[in-house]
């Protein structure tokens, strides 16, 4: 667990947070928001216990999925990246679905949806700044059938996703700042759709590529 020290204090992060914001509130609380930025569903202050209990049991599933890896694919040391980028982006969800929650039973003029925009911003930052270093695995990355079949095609459909990401995450920050709430995750949404269509495609793409090689050489 030494090799994943960063991943764990990420998620002591997120079980600290949460289980403050937990007793703040009143039992009866917000849960859901439209794209207005309006509270469609109230719940439970319990189910805000969900997002680090998830983060948690992702974290064990990826510490030993390289142990059970069928097919023992690609080079592991990068791997403790990958945990940690995943639990202390998950961390910032979490971060900003609180920051909307209080910011709605405190009628802040600033807009719930604030919150939740720039944590999908840092959220796209973090994962495409470690995508590029994924090895081929099951998991976790971008898994088409050609990036699974071919290294080269995994290899440079993740170094793609990687500024894509980072792109889809710096005008998202952006936007939050300059966008009303609304627009501002409709259009990272957005751009996070066409940023995934097109590595779907590449990852084809340079498949192809390689095997009509293949098949001319032979």
């Amino acid at each position: 667990m030494r090799r994943h020290r960063v991943a764990i204090l990420g998620l002591l992060f997120n079980w600290g947070l949460t289980l403050w914001a937990y007793f703040q509130l009143p039992e009866r609380v917000p849960v859901h928001w439209n794209f207005s930025g309006e509270v469609d569903r109230w719940g439970s202050r319990a189910e805000f216990l969900a997002m680090p209990a998830i983060a948690s049991a992702l974290f064990l599933f990826m510490v030993f999925w390289p142990k059970i890896d069928p097919q023992k694919r690609g080079e592991w040391k990068s791997w403790p990246l990958m945990v940690a980028a995943t639990t202390w982006g998950l961390f910032f969800v979490q971060a900003g679905i609180l920051y909307a929650l209080f910011a709605t039973l405190n009628r802040s003029a600033f807009s719930p949806l604030k919150g939740v925009v720039v944590a999908l911003g840092l959220l796209f930052l973090i994962l495409g700044n470690y995508l590029p270093k994924v090895p081929q695995n099951w998991i976790f990355g971008v898994r088409t059938p050609w990036t699974l079949a071919s290294r080269a095609a995994w290899q440079k459909t993740h170094r793609l996703a990687g500024w894509l990401f980072v792109g889809v995450g710096g005008v998202t920050l952006a936007l939050a700042f300059v966008a009303p709430p609304s627009t501002a995750l409709g259009a990272s949404i957005g751009l996070e759709l066409l940023a995934t269509v097109w590595v779907v495609y590449v990852s084809y793409r340079v498949w192809r590529q390689e095997r009509d090689r293949h098949d001319v050489s032979s």
